[in-house]
Parts: structure tokens; C-alpha cells; sequence
């Protein structure tokens, strides 16, 4: 992981334990999810920052930030475990923040179950 991807890494891990404390942190192959107990969100290392795939209809999400893109017609996400669902790739901290409603979202429906 780069400095950069791992500089992000830190800001999205302190924020999503404060949305999410009870979530589980698995380590993928090249790649890290969380579950709670479903799966809500992946976190890809980049080069230049982090991929993120979070577990919701792009259509949920779509108004929350102009950083998301749909990525159910996707063929594949590189180095992804999962498929699907809303996508973006953050290269500034500011854009951790602006997609946290999304995770939110994606957290609440999956810790209902």
C-alpha cells in the first residue's frame, strides 16, 4: 500500500469505527471488507488512493456525492472480492467524508439483516 493509500486507510478506518464499531475487519486477498454481520463495504488499496465498493444500489446513492459511480454492470473491479454496487475511488480526505452516507446506508441495511 502506498503512503497516500495508507494515510487514507487511516482516516476511513477512524471514521468507520465511529459509524460502525461492531463491524468485522476481514483481510481479502488484495483487499479489505467489513461486515456487519453482512457484507457493507470493500477497501482496494491504489496506487494514487483507496477504491472503494460499498455495498448498496447506486440509485440509494446516487444523491449523496458526485464521487460515486454505479458499478453493478461492471464486468469486474480490479483486485476487488466483491461486485457490484455503488464504486469510488478517493484520492482526498474530503472525499472520505462525502461518501460516509452512503456507508451509513449500506451499514444500516446490512446490520438489519
Amino acid at each position: 500500500m502506498t503512503e497516500k493509500a495508507e494515510r487514507l486507510f487511516e482516516v476511513l478506518k477512524r471514521e468507520l469505527q465511529s459509524v460502525c464499531p461492531d463491524a468485522v475487519v476481514i483481510p481479502e486477498e488484495r483487499s479489505i471488507s467489513y461486515h456487519d454481520p453482512d457484507f457493507f463495504l470493500e477497501v482496494i488499496p491504489r496506487k494514487y488512493g483507496l477504491g472503494i465498493l460499498i455495498d448498496l444500489e447506486f440509485a440509494r446513492s446516487a444523491e449523496i456525492s458526485e464521487h460515486l459511480e454505479d458499478a453493478s454492470q461492471w464486468t469486474f473491479i480490479m483486485y476487488a472480492a466483491f461486485s457490484g454496487g455503488t464504486y469510488c475511488k478517493v484520492e482526498k480526505e474530503q472525499e472520505i467524508m462525502s461518501i460516509l452516507p452512503a456507508v451509513r446506508l449500506a451499514h444500516a441495511r446490512g446490520a438489519a439483516g
